[in-house]
């Protein structure tokens, strides 16, 4: 695993974890907090970080691109169209400017042979080929390809909830 990943994983963690501060001397302690996290985040991936912690939310916006987790994430304005996004609670988003790639985790209460339906025929509807389809024990992946870019699903279903993880972006 790279690094810088898994140093930027660890320090979002603690972001959101952090980001949860209500009261007046929180609201200092998590400005201080914004700070060292933007000093980490500097450090380990290089260029200017900004860190934006707010009521369980957290922003991060670097010169590769931006995260947002929480409790009240949106998607971006530029994210594909022919991309479909399943109903549930959108967790998290990153979007890396490198490959023009996003990341969306989202959480539902869906079994997996329900999502894995859908998204069968929306890719397809959405003109995406599907080129890898599997389902392992209680993990989902699917692959597609359209024009030079890439989408995978990936769905890991627990006793109460659903994780699914949409990637796209170019090759």
């Amino acid at each position: 695993m790279n690094k810088k990943f898994l140093k930027m994983s660890i320090i979002f963690g603690l972001a959101v974890f952090l980001s949860a501060c209500q009261s007046p001397s929180e609201k200092v302690i998590e400005k201080v907090n914004e700070n060292v996290i933007e000093k980490a985040i500097e450090d380990s991936m290089g260029g200017n970080t900004e860190v934006d912690l707010n009521e369980g939310n957290i922003n991060i916006e670097t010169e590769n691109g931006t995260m947002q987790a929480g409790q009240d994430v949106s998607l971006p304005d530029n994210f594909p169209s022919d991309v479909y996004v399943y109903e549930g609670k959108l967790a998290a988003v990153v979007f890396n400017e490198a490959n023009n790639g996003f990341n969306l985790t989202i959480e539902t209460k869906d079994v997996l042979d329900d999502i894995k339906s859908v998204y069968e025929n929306k890719l397809e509807e959405d003109g995406w080929v599907v080129n890898q389809s599997m389902n392992l024990g209680g993990v989902l992946y699917l692959g597609a390809e359209k024009n030079g870019r890439v989408i995978s699903i990936t769905a890991s279903q627990t006793d109460e909830t659903t994780m699914l993880v949409i990637n796209v972006g170019n090759k």
